[in-house]
């Protein structure tokens, strides 16, 4: 007779997300309830009531360096927001130093060279303020990156200009995978350097 294996996702989900001592003793029982019959469903309910209860006592234990991690993260993305709005603004030294040190006389090519440093920047400056965020709750990483990677709809509250380089919809896109792109790369360089710290200290 084939073993049943509970959902993976579930399993994953409450190894990331919960204290490694409470998650590890919380899957033995519930990988043996799932074993004697229990259905995906009874799992996946087990899984996201423990996920809450975790989740409310991360909050209160660690609540402030939660939303200063976040913040950190945020303040880091928002400098970015005012380099993007120094080099669009009415001064345009981007523009100058593309037509004076480039040598790109002609506007729509220089305006395009900026649109794609700039996004090339926010990778750089969303990834950096993903590492922040790891570092500084270093209690719960997944949980602190999933938060701060969800919290990427503020990004269309925050006011900046761009020049219009592509169709909006292709705008849009840009905008949506760097800013993705560079929360992802940070988050996950964060925490493999975290999973190193963590191997080196038990060798």
């Amino acid at each position: 007779m084939t073993q049943r294996t509970p959902p993976k996702l579930a399993t994953w989900l409450l190894t990331r997300l919960c204290t490694a001592r409470r998650a590890e003793s919380l899957i033995g029982d519930l990988h043996e309830q799932f074993a004697a019959g229990r259905s995906e469903g009874w799992y996946w309910r087990q899984v996201l009531v423990a996920l809450a209860q975790s989740a409310r006592q991360a909050v209160r234990v660690h609540a402030l360096s939660f939303v200063g991690a976040i913040t950190a993260g945020w303040i880091v993305m928002f400098a970015w927001f005012a380099l993007n709005m120094s080099m669009t603004g009415s001064h345009v030294y981007a523009f100058e130093f593309v037509y004076r040190t480039l040598g790109i006389a002609n506007g729509e090519t220089a305006w395009t060279v900026i649109y794609w440093f700039t996004a090339v920047l926010r990778v750089i400056f969303f990834a950096f303020g993903a590492w922040l965020t790891v570092r500084l709750h270093r209690a719960h990483p997944y949980a602190v990156a999933i938060a701060l990677i969800g919290s990427l709809y503020l990004v269309r509250l925050v006011p900046w200009r761009t020049y219009a380089a592509l169709e909006p919809m292709a705008m849009a896109i840009v905008h949506s995978t760097t800013a993705l792109a560079g929360l992802f790369i940070g988050a996950a360089w964060a925490i493999v350097q975290e999973k190193r710290r963590g191997l080196a200290d038990t060798a």
